[in-house]
């Protein structure tokens, strides 16, 4: 199955029920990894060839290393230790047919056996979605074939965007998933003092209504939008500013990643004009 504008609001809805997956992992490393002043300790590294979210590594009391990960289309929490010395550990968290309450007990008791304190991670529990974690009391199990298809669109993000940082040779850190609105993003550090932010995000209220890519810039921290027209996606300037390319424009998902980079690089070009 392919996202098209018949099935978006399943999608929207499956990117929803992950991306409150995503807030756990997102309150495991609020409690458990030194905090950085850009909140970059909680993002998340989506692994495209595993097909999983994945935390930054959380340093235990007993200076073993654990990584937490997240597998949507298997529907569990992966926890495992990395060590030369020891045999690793491994603890799984099943989130199929299960409660909220269930998965949260489970996770703090997993936390717990690797060393931790469990009251940490509860301290940092809040969802964006709330309503798809009690669908009949259980949380909200998403279509399998929309669950592959969201793997499919973020490993495709991850892929874009890591071409463009290579072709246009930017100083950029690698693709990385950000709890709070989910977003695959890249943060781009340009000749004088521009920043520039570019990624795919899912639906939202602040932005779009549907899944969109979206391209920012920012010159001494004062935000440049372009008087330009674009003839692939558009400038947003009310409210969040910056130039957008909805996915609901195109006929279906591919046809819709095939834009991006036209898209990113015909707004980057514009914003050079604007600049120079």
């Amino acid at each position: 199955m392919i996202v098209n504008r018949e099935n978006i609001e399943r999608f929207i809805n499956t990117e929803r029920a992950v991306s409150n997956i995503g807030r756990i992992l997102g309150a495991i490393s609020k409690a458990y990894i030194e905090p950085e002043a850009d909140d970059s300790h909680t993002n998340f590294f989506w692994c495209s060839t595993n097909l999983h979210l994945e935390t930054r590594h959380i340093h235990l009391p007993n200076d073993e290393v654990l990584s937490v990960s997240y597998h949507p289309s298997h529907f569990h929490i992966h926890f495992e230790t990395e060590t030369e010395t020891k045999p690793k550990q491994e603890q799984l968290v099943l989130l199929k047919n299960n409660s909220l309450d269930y998965v949260l007990k489970k996770t703090a008791e997993t936390l717990s056996k690797f060393g931790l304190d469990p009251k940490k991670f509860h301290d940092h529990v809040e969802f964006r979605y709330p309503e798809l974690t009690n669908i009949n009391g259980k949380l909200f199990t998403p279509e399998k074939s929309l669950i592959h298809q969201f793997e499919l669109i973020r490993s495709s993000a991850n892929n874009l965007l890591i071409s463009y940082i290579i072709s246009n040779n930017i100083h950029a850190e690698l693709p990385r998933v950000w709890p709070y609105n989910f977003d695959t993003g890249i943060v781009c550090f340009l000749d004088d003092n521009i920043i520039q932010y570019a990624g795919y995000a899912p639906a939202d209220n602040e932005v779009c209504k549907v899944p969109y890519f979206y391209n920012s810039f920012y010159k001494n921290n004062q935000q440049i939008i372009s008087d330009s027209v674009l003839t692939v996606g558009e400038w947003q300037k009310e409210g969040w500013k910056g130039a957008i390319l909805r996915m609901d424009d195109f006929n279906d998902s591919a046809e819709f990643l095939d834009a991006v980079l036209p898209f990113i690089k015909q707004s980057s070009e514009q914003i050079n004009k604007t600049i120079n």
